[in-house]
């Protein structure tokens, strides 16, 4: 017979699995980010101090370049969704990306034109503070596999 100690203790090691895998998710979406946050930099920095051009458009093109980064390698490592996206997924994506960048370039707007910090550090800081808004979203509601499920 399974006493109530045993059940307690099996439910115990089932929270701990999820907080590892949890963890362990979070873990890959930061290295993912770092790949896709060094596409979006070195766009960045290219455009803005190579080819000069204003940080707005700037921003536009080095967040995109990252964004189709970020979406392909968490699409196939974090959340690991089927090789084919279905149109409601790429749909949802976009609106949250559409969202993080029109946060990106609030934050953005802030800290160069009322703060007057330098345009690199500024887009560091807009980086971090999007990390954990960015994999909530994207984790609770992009890469969700509840939403997509046949019902």
């Amino acid at each position: 017979m399974i006493s109530a100690h045993m059940i307690a203790a099996i439910q115990h090691r089932l929270r701990e699995y999820r907080h590892f895998n949890l963890v362990k998710q979070f873990a890959i979406y930061v290295c993912v980010g770092g790949m896709a946050t060094l596409v979006d930099w070195t766009t960045f920095y290219s455009l803005t101090h190579v080819a000069v051009m204003h940080y707005y458009p700037a921003l536009a093109v080095s967040t995109t370049l990252g964004t189709l980064t970020h979406f392909t390698l968490n699409k196939l490592f974090t959340f690991k969704q089927s090789s084919h996206a279905s149109k409601k997924l790429i749909l949802i994506y976009i609106i949250i990306v559409s969202l993080s960048f029109g946060l990106n370039f609030l934050w953005m707007t802030f800290f160069v034109s009322f703060l007057h910090l330098h345009l690199m550090f500024s887009r560091m800081l807009t980086t971090g503070l999007m990390l954990i808004v960015n994999f909530a979203l994207h984790k609770g509601i992009t890469f969700n596999k509840a939403l997509y499920s046949p019902r």
